[in-house]
């Protein structure tokens, strides 16, 4: 008799625990377009499709959720479709969202453009699933200068360490989160051109400040001067590059070229005050001495130069 009695417990138990499970509430998505890429603003902008099987007609899929990192978002179209168990909500949304733009390795980035969709509920009482059938984007979205080259989904969960005021949970929080991974690559590399080609004449004028000769009594003004205005313009073409790209804590591989570009302009001024004081500070003069010391440092220094963006171009690239 307390072996059955124990059994009855037994199963009972099994049966509330299977009751008291929450069943995942599928959803699913069609990705129609993204850009407005806002690297100054950290921010881009998505059109796409939700569809969601509810019992309610009225049930309204972008109201119900939150969106962590949307800026705006609105409802462009909304599709009720009657079911036999109820219904299939359709809507259409545009939307701004947050995205933190790593530019370090500009033009040859890849980015992972975000859209997140949190439960109304903690964990307990709701939980996502993937329509991963019937979720994709559109493969003839045309992006000027950036290509998508993949998309992935992901369930996850978000604690918060508070309940909230709900007392029914003790101390933190957890939410499921359905998170929409859009991976783009850029195709335009003549931003890279735009943004460094001041610097890479100033690379030219100072080259040439080598093999001014100190037979003329003015060489060292000349050569310091020019050197001076070179890395005067390489610093607003710099910080120029960096107002373009948006404000970073991390070096970029634009802010690197320019900062070899400096490293060249002070072994050009360096060097020019060397070989001054070998022309004209020793008992002897040696011009001759002094220019071609000039001119061999100059031509090493820009072999250096082509070969460290070489190497900071590859390691972008790959």
């Amino acid at each position: 008799m307390k072996k059955v009695i124990f059994l009855i417990l037994l199963l009972l138990m099994v049966l509330v625990n299977y009751s008291s499970e929450v069943a995942p509430q599928k959803l699913g998505f069609y990705i129609v377009n993204v850009g407005d890429f806002n690297s100054q603003q950290k921010t881009f902008s998505s059109t796409f499709w939700l569809f969601q099987h509810s019992k309610e007609s009225d049930y309204d899929i972008l109201s119900y959720y939150e969106m962590p990192n949307a800026v705006t978002t609105k409802v462009l179209n909304r599709v009720v479709i009657p079911e036999d168990k109820g219904y299939l909500i359709q809507e259409k949304i545009y939307g701004i969202f947050r995205h933190n733009w790593d530019t370090r390795e500009f033009p040859f980035d890849k980015q992972n453009l975000n859209i997140i969709f949190e439960a109304p509920y903690d964990t307990s009482s709701y939980q996502f699933e993937i329509d991963s059938k019937n979720s994709t984007y559109d493969k003839d979205i045309e992006l000027s200068g950036w290509e998508i080259v993949g998309l992935s989904t992901l369930i996850s969960d978000k604690t918060y360490q508070s309940n909230f005021g709900d007392e029914r949970i003790s101390g933190s929080s957890t939410y499921s989160r359905f998170e929409i991974d859009v991976r783009i690559q850029r195709t335009e590399i003549t931003g890279f051109w735009k943004l460094t080609i001041a610097s890479l004449v100033a690379v030219c004028l100072v080259f040439v400040t080598f093999f001014i000769t100190f037979k003329n009594s003015a060489a060292l003004g000349i050569r310091t001067g020019v050197q001076a205005a070179a890395a005067f313009g390489t610093i607003v073409s710099m910080r120029s590059a960096s107002a373009d790209l948006g404000a970073s804590s991390n070096i970029t591989l634009i802010d690197s070229v320019h900062i070899l570009v400096l490293l060249y302009i002070v072994l050009g001024m360096v060097t020019s005050v060397i070989c001054w004081k070998v022309s004209y500070c020793e008992d002897t003069i040696n011009i001759e001495k002094a220019d071609e010391l000039s001119r061999k440092i100059g031509i090493l220094g820009l072999i250096v130069f082509i070969v460290l963006i070489g190497i900071l171009v590859l390691f972008s690239i790959v």
